[in-house]
């Protein structure tokens, strides 16, 4: 197959060696881990950024190209991502192509009162991040009136195959950590956190605070216990996440739709204490993970539990896993 991804929204140009050596959003991630891993597995690929300026070719064989870029054969498969007023565009350059839209924004607002009708006048085939977020697809179409009928696809996004419980790792049982957007609960997070001081058990927990760089971060200085470590690459963030005692991530405003940080504690075998919102419940290991995390007493009652008695032991799920993701675009993509 002949693959091309066509990213027309991102923030900043991205490749696989953003991923490994600087911060990188999820989607991003996510579209760098399946273009290379289908590459490897002996297709041509290409991602194509509205934002590069220059071509980069990954050691894996990956083009990553500007808009525009002339090619020498046409793609059998083009995957737009986020944006379904850009299958209009895309259709046109490439009639022959298969169409998908690759979504993993909470869908509303923007393009989406056109963006039914966008997948089917293109005849694409949206691509859902969590059972969740598919449900949100098709709810937000009925709200808006839409009538037609489109079949869709849920794929998990990917976790890397390495990420697994390492025994040799000592779990800091004083160490949280929020290492998601801002905008996705930290201030809930942090008026939680401030009322640690008041419990023996909970007092010295120092909460290590992360970005990944798309939203202007939050100032925490002069926060009692609340360590900034501004922006960091992927590798670096496991290592924060594999030592420490709980991902602590009380988001109560923005559901995810699959929730990769969430994903990708588990598998390192470090649980995370969060809300249902979204596809969290789909990510879990452990019942324990979830709780109403508006209510600050029932939160701090279960991390003094966790404390105690010992926090939830987690694994992963093994779903998630790369291989196994990667075998679900193929089995798309070859229909």
């Amino acid at each position: 197959m002949n693959i091309l991804f066509v990213d027309p929204v991102c923030p900043s140009e991205y490749s696989l060696n953003t991923l490994i050596t600087k911060p990188l959003g999820g989607t991003e991630a996510s579209c760098v881990r399946i273009a290379e891993a289908l590459r490897a597995r002996g297709n041509t690929v290409a991602v194509s950024q509205h934002c590069r300026l220059e071509p980069e070719t990954s050691a894996g064989g990956v083009t990553y190209t500007p808009f525009g870029t002339k090619r020498d054969t046409a793609p059998t498969h083009v995957i737009v991502l986020r944006d379904p007023m850009a299958l209009y565009q895309a259709k046109k350059q490439f009639p022959n192509a298969k169409l998908y839209l690759w979504l993993h924004d909470i869908v509303g607002g923007g393009n989406w009162d056109k963006g039914g009708q966008s997948i089917i006048d293109n005849q694409a085939v949206p691509i859902l991040v969590s059972d969740w977020h598919k449900t949100n697809f098709y709810q937000h179409l009925t709200s808006i009136g839409f009538s037609g009928v489109i079949p869709s696809r849920r794929i998990y996004n990917p976790i890397e195959e390495d990420l697994k419980p390492d025994a040799s790792v000592v779990k800091d049982s004083n160490k949280l950590v929020f290492f998601s957007s801002p905008h996705k609960g930290l201030d809930n997070t942090l008026r939680v956190f401030e009322r640690f001081v008041d419990f023996a058990e909970l007092k010295d927990i120092i909460l290590y605070v992360a970005n990944p760089g798309y939203f202007e971060s939050k100032d925490t200085n002069g926060l009692r216990n609340v360590k900034s470590l501004g922006q960091l690459p992927h590798k670096d963030v496991i290592e924060h996440v594999r030592s420490a005692f709980a991902v602590f991530h009380l988001n109560a405003n923005y559901p995810e739709t699959f929730g990769l940080v969430h994903a990708e504690s588990n598998a390192v075998g470090t649980p995370f204490l969060t809300s249902y919102l979204g596809a969290a419940p789909e990510t879990t290991d452990h019942p324990a993970e979830l709780i109403d995390v508006s209510d600050a007493k029932l939160v701090i009652d279960r991390m003094v539990q966790w404390k105690k008695y010992g926090a939830p032991k987690v694994r992963g799920n093994p779903f998630f896993k790369l291989s196994k993701v990667i075998r679900e675009w193929e089995d798309l993509l070859c229909r």
